[in-house]
């Protein structure tokens, strides 16, 4: 994460409370649509995307540098310590603030280099392609699967396009049912990102086609928790919000 991200946290958390607030717009015109009143598309459209306020906080916390607040948290508490009994506690509680801080910078850096949680080949050409929506006067609506279609056969600004619509799953032929967030994909959308699945492989460009078989790329962190890391699993089937998988 760059220092510039860090300084404006504030500005990037009010930018993915616009984007929240219009993808819930476009989601609840969509559902309206369908034929739902105003009051049954706004919750079906907060349903459908979760708790905006847990995930601005998660994004929140992604573009901090924990080790930099840490460090300044016990600085303020060795000044405060230092009012009280400044000769006794100078040399303890400074030098147990800066080891805690220099081994949280030490662990904090090692983590961002060595274990990369968004490995996306060159993220500085990834680009998020938003509509404008005349009807609404909205800036950031989501695009529709017949115009996605149109843009990544006509477009000549992008190398590829890929698609992506945020989702909740229920989790139920495990031993621990869970809800789950996650996003149904074009099949080229881990090819865009430049990531390829640790175990298996990726989408079939027929499987995006309606009436195939539904294929799930779990995460890791799904993978791990709730089927015990095993490599056997390629090939079983899952149920997702009651529908094999």
């Amino acid at each position: 994460m760059s220092w510039t991200r860090f300084f404006r946290r504030r500005y990037w958390d009010e930018e993915r409370a616009r984007e929240l607030d219009a993808y819930l717009e476009a989601e609840t015109d969509e559902n309206i649509a369908r034929g739902m009143s105003p009051e049954e598309a706004r919750y079906a459209a907060h349903r459908k995307l979760g708790n905006p306020t847990l995930i601005r906080e998660e994004i929140y916390h992604m573009n901090s540098l924990g080790w930099l607040e840490t460090l300044w948290q016990d600085f303020r508490f060795a000044l405060r310590m230092l009012r009280k009994n400044p000769g006794f506690t100078a040399v303890g509680v400074l030098t147990l603030a800066l080891g805690i801080g220099a081994n949280t910078a030490i662990f904090s850096f090692n983590d961002a280099v060595l274990n990369l949680h968004f490995p996306i080949k060159d993220q500085v050409q990834v680009a998020n392609l938003w509509a404008f929506n005349n009807s609404t006067g909205t800036t950031r609506s989501g695009l529709s699967i017949p115009d996605f279609r149109d843009y990544r056969q006509q477009s000549h600004g992008f190398e590829d396009l890929a698609a992506y619509s945020s989702e909740t799953f229920q989790l139920t032929n495990v031993a621990e049912p869970k809800r789950l967030a996650g996003c149904q994909v074009s099949s080229n959308y881990f090819h865009v990102l430049g990531v390829q699945p640790a175990i298996g492989r990726d989408f079939l460009p027929e499987e995006s086609q309606g009436g195939r078989i539904q294929v799930v790329i779990l995460s890791h962190g799904l993978w791990q928790n709730n089927f015990g890391a095993d490599p056997t699993i390629l090939g079983r089937s899952i149920t997702l919000n009651r529908e094999s998988r």
